[in-house]
Order: structure tokens, then sequence, then C-alpha cells
């Protein structure tokens, strides 16, 4: 019931330049007009759609592919968009799948639940072919050598199978361990030195509390969480930087607010939020240190980018012409691309937003340079002109 009620709370969870002006006589225009509002930024981000209406953006690569879940009538389905193309990675069971993470390489790892029993299976996709992890819960997360982390049954004394983080690699599993005996841990990201985070229960009881947990060179750590029970860890970069989302202090009503975090160099630092006093979750680090996520606004749910010590709305970071809000922040890879949800109006999409050039297109200079050129040979040619009369 737990592992259900982190999905659900994930769930809840174009371009921009002035006009290329290539007729020289229109420049100065252009010119004038940059003068007179010099403090309008440009947007930052472009937003590709990925997905269909009802779509769901999880993870981005270093090479743009993202990952993620359609709307698929009733259930929806693992998908791969790359190159422009989207693929559906229907079972054509009748099952529901998502897809949860892509590594540089392209493989795809997710999980399927079972059309009859509702029982979760990760799955890696590979070479246009789609596997299941025999024994596994889910898949969540695979690195760039291709381990894979999730969570699959161990059973307990009591007679009950309970959920463990892994590390699957060579076709083997290796269990990472639990803060308590008969209580579950669960591995949602694993970065390239095989260092796993997640979750972890570490009280028993009828809302089995969980903390940060990070799993490494055979150990599993207990990173903590705020002064709430429960906190998790969504994503680890190479330099073993963590984040997630934990929960503060009760605040009336067995009412918890959650709190984006970040566990770097020993330290767990709430990370605030958009609003005061408003949830807010952050779900991937990149190895420069870009944090994004999800946190409520005044205006919904908003997704934003944690960099320099500072949250900021990923709304104010397009084009407000476009008419999108971005609701959601999924990943975010090495070259600033995030993977997540946007919205217009009541139709929401999966999408991925794209770093703009603040660089007009080398074309766009070359016919800048040769509408000047013009103009400059036409003025001399004039006062040539006007000295030959």
């Amino acid at each position: 019931m737990l592992e259900l009620n982190i999905e659900i709370s994930k769930f809840i969870h174009p371009r921009k330049l002035l006009p290329v002006l290539l007729a020289p006589v229109l420049l100065p225009a252009a010119v004038a007009t940059a003068r007179a509002d010099p403090l309008v930024a440009p947007p930052r981000y472009a937003v590709t759609v990925v997905g269909g209406i009802g779509s769901v953006a999880y993870d981005v690569n270093l090479h743009g592919v993202v990952v993620g879940q359609l709307a698929a009538g009733d259930t929806s389905h693992a998908f791969v968009y790359a190159d422009g193309t989207l693929r559906d990675l229907d079972t054509g069971e009748g099952a529901a799948s998502a897809a949860r993470h892509v590594n540089d390489h392209g493989q795809v790892v997710g999980s399927i639940w079972s059309a009859d029993s509702g029982r979760g299976n990760g799955f890696l996709y590979e070479g246009g072919s789609l596997n299941r992890l025999d024994g596994s819960f889910s898949a969540y997360g695979i690195n760039n050598s291709g381990t894979i982390t999730g969570s699959f049954g161990v059973a307990g004394a009591d007679g009950f199978a309970y959920s463990h983080a892994y590390s699957y690699a060579g076709g083997v599993y290796t269990d990472a361990g639990t803060l308590i005996e008969e209580a579950g841990s669960y591995g949602y990201a694993i970065n390239d030195t095989g260092a796993i985070t997640g979750a972890a229960e570490w009280a028993r009881g009828g809302n089995w509390p969980t903390n940060v947990i990070l799993y490494q060179d055979g150990v599993l750590s207990d990173l903590g969480g705020f002064a709430g029970p429960w906190a998790y860890g969504y994503s680890i970069n190479d330099a073993g930087h963590v984040v997630g989302s934990g929960t503060i202090e009760n605040i009336g009503g067995n009412l918890y607010p959650r709190r984006a975090l970040l566990y770097a160099d020993g330290v767990l630092q709430n990370l605030g939020s958009l609003a005061a006093d408003a949830d807010s979750m952050a779900y991937d680090i990149n190895n420069l240190g870009q944090i994004v996520g999800s946190a409520v606004t005044d205006g919904g749910l908003h997704g934003f980018l944690y960099e320099d010590g500072a949250m900021v709305d990923l709304n104010a970071l397009i084009d407000p012409a476009a008419g999108w809000t971005i609701r959601d922040a999924q990943a975010i890879n090495d070259v600033a691309q995030i993977a997540g949800t946007a919205c217009k109006g009541e139709l929401c999409y999966a999408v991925r937003l794209d770093l703009v050039s603040q660089v007009p297109e080398p074309g766009s200079w070359a016919m800048a340079g040769i509408g000047l050129g013009v103009v400059a040979l036409a003025r001399r040619r004039g006062r040539a002109a006007a000295s030959s009369a």
C-alpha cells in the first residue's frame, strides 16, 4: 500500500526570440525596441510535446530521449520518444505499464501491472525488445552500466512477502536489505557508481513511516528525514547527492506538509517551496547539481528548477504567449533538458523543455550581415553619385 501511495504522489505530481528581420530597413526598429525594454528577459526554455493528451514524462537521457506513460483508454502504456518519434511499448496483454528511467545508451526500465492480478513486474526494454524482470515487483532506475534498481519480494518470518530494494546486474539480484526486520525498502534511483537511493520503513505501525536510504558498497544507510514520519529519496547523482521529499511537523488533523529535500555532504536540507507553507517535492538532480520537481503555488501545482540556492517556477522561464503551464518536472539531464508535464487549459501532455539559444542562428546572422552590407554599399554609391554631381 505504501508503494501505491508513492506512485500517486508522483502523478500529482516556442522558442521566443525577436523575429529575425531580414529586410535591413527594419533592423533599426528592432534595435530601438530592444533598447526601449531592456529588462525583459527572453525565455530560457521552449516546450516540445512528446506524448498525447493525458501522457506523463518521467525521464530524459543525455541525448534527449524521453520515457513515460501514455493514456490508453482505460489503462496506460509505457512509451519512448526519440528523434521525433513516439513508440508505444504496449505489451498486448491488456496490462498497464509505465517507463520510469532511460540511460544514455537507450536502455529503458519500468513496470507492468497484470490485468488479472494487478501485481507489478519490472521490465527492461532494449534493442526493440521488452523483457520482464522475473521476480521483481518494479524497476525504477538503471545506470549507464545497465545495473537496475527497484523492489522485489522477500519472505518474512511472519509469512508475508515484503518489498526490498535491490540491485540487478548480469541476471542476479542483490538484496539491499531493510532498516528493521519484516519491513519494506524501495530502490528508486541508481547512479553510475552503483549507489542506490530510495526509502525504507523504520518502524512498524499502521502508517509504516519511511526514511531516505542510501545503499552503497553492500551497506544500507539511513539518511533520515524531517520532523514528519515519511521521507523518500527519488534521485541520486554521481557525486552521491540525493533529492526527494520529506514531511515536516504535523500542522493539525494528522496533516504533514511535504518539502523538497537535498542530502549532500552529510547534511539533509529543506529546499523550501514556491509558496509559503506549501508542499514541494524534488524528483531529480543532475551532475551539475541542478534539481527539478513540483511545488504547490496559488495557481496550482507547478514545476520548478532549483539552482544556485534558489527555487524558480519553470513557468517564469518559458514564453507566456505560448499558453503552457508547466505542472510537473520529473527529470533533468546534464545538458539541462527537463522532462515533465505541461497543460493548455484542461489538456495535459508529456513534454520536454529544451534550452533556447540566446544567439541567433548562424543563417540569421549571415542574412543580417548581408542586409547591413547592402545598406553600406547603397550609402557609398549615394555619396559617390553626390560627389560626381
